[in-house]
């Protein structure tokens, strides 16, 4: 079940799961935008009514400089000049934002992530998308989506951190929970 439409609780053998759900979404968006980065596999969702998206200057030749990146991630856009962009699709996994709002995420993150030696621009790429196109970490889900983000989680190489190398889980043993009750 959700708690604080935050996080998900499900019991396992040792105890209760404790999963933050926007952070398991980012571990799961990230490793298929890595994976459609590296075999250069495309899944874009196309919009009803393409959004033109005025940029400044800097963000617009930013995004001109990893357009192909961009577009690789399932992003189908093109430039129109003038510091704007037409977004004719997004990611076929993006949460349910406006192409702006995930535009404007997507930015502000891929601007404000520090990179290291060890990661490489098409993982800041990855890694800044994932955190733009995640749920919210108060959005209420149906228990077919709790399941889905477990069972997907699970799924990744990598499902006890996410993406920023943050804890996604946490187990609370039985033993701490039955010593609450003695």
């Amino acid at each position: 079940f959700q708690f604080k439409n935050k996080y998900i609780l499900t019991p396992v053998k040792s105890g209760l799961m404790i999963i933050d759900q926007k952070k398991a979404h980012e571990r799961i968006l990230f490793e298929k935008f890595m994976f459609s980065l590296e075999s250069k596999t495309v899944i874009s969702q196309r919009n009803l009514f393409p959004k033109t998206i005025e940029l400044s200057h800097k963000e617009h030749s930013l995004i001109l400089g990893i357009i192909d990146d961009i577009r690789m991630l399932g992003f189908d856009i093109s430039d129109i000049g003038n510091n704007s962009l037409i977004v004719n699709g997004l990611p076929a996994d993006s949460s349910d934002q406006e192409p702006e709002q995930i535009i404007d995420k997507f930015l502000h993150e891929y601007l404000n992530t520090e990179i290291d030696i060890k990661t490489r621009a098409k993982e800041k790429i990855a890694q800044s998308l994932a955190k733009a196109s995640a749920i919210s970490s108060n959005q209420s889900l149906t228990t077919e989506e709790m399941s889905e983000i477990v069972d997907l989680l699970f799924a990744c190489s990598v499902p006890n951190f996410s993406p920023f190398g943050k804890k996604i889980i946490s187990i609370l043993k039985t033993e701490e929970i039955e010593k609450r009750f003695s």
